[in-house]
């Protein structure tokens, strides 16, 4: 038992839900290992992902996945599930992880590989910070704007 690790939780979620997994918790003696926030800042969320190892977005919803945006420029490895967001920016196994909601064992295998392997979570995690330098910062989202529009003005011309 790695007493190092820590589970950060940010996110008000369903009242009676935060209770449940907070009451398993104490029940599997992890609950004093829990940090919890309701919400964060905006001008704080920096700290939190720099004091982090990984991002763990459990979802079975999420329209595109801004978190996993921001987490991944953070160079965290993220471990997500298949959602809107998660389909268009992480390839499993390269840049982060994609695994299904009610998968637990794989969700634990992954954490542990993550930190016990400390060469595959650098990689994973610089390969996160390089998909969104690439193609997810503004300039390069402009610079592709630009090159469609200069495409299609030149097709309408020939």
């Amino acid at each position: 038992k790695n007493t190092n690790v820590r589970l950060v939780l940010v996110g008000k979620g369903k009242k009676e839900y935060v209770e449940k997994v907070f009451q398993y918790a104490k029940q599997k003696n992890v609950y004093n290992y829990i940090i919890y926030e309701e919400s964060v800042k905006q001008e704080d969320i920096k700290l939190v992902y720099e004091k982090c190892d990984m991002f763990l977005l459990p979802t079975s919803y999420d329209i595109f996945g801004m978190v996993l945006l921001e987490a991944m420029y953070f160079g965290l490895p993220v471990l997500t599930t298949l959602n809107g967001g998660s389909s268009t920016i992480i390839k499993d196994g390269q840049n982060g992880f994609v695994c299904n909601i009610d998968d637990k064992q794989k969700w634990a295998q992954v954490i542990e590989e993550l930190i016990q392997n400390e060469d595959l979570s650098h990689r994973i995690a610089l390969n996160a910070k390089n998909t969104i330098t690439d193609e997810f910062l503004w300039s390069k989202l402009v610079e592709n704007f630009i090159n469609v529009y200069k495409q299609k003005t030149n097709e309408k011309h020939e």
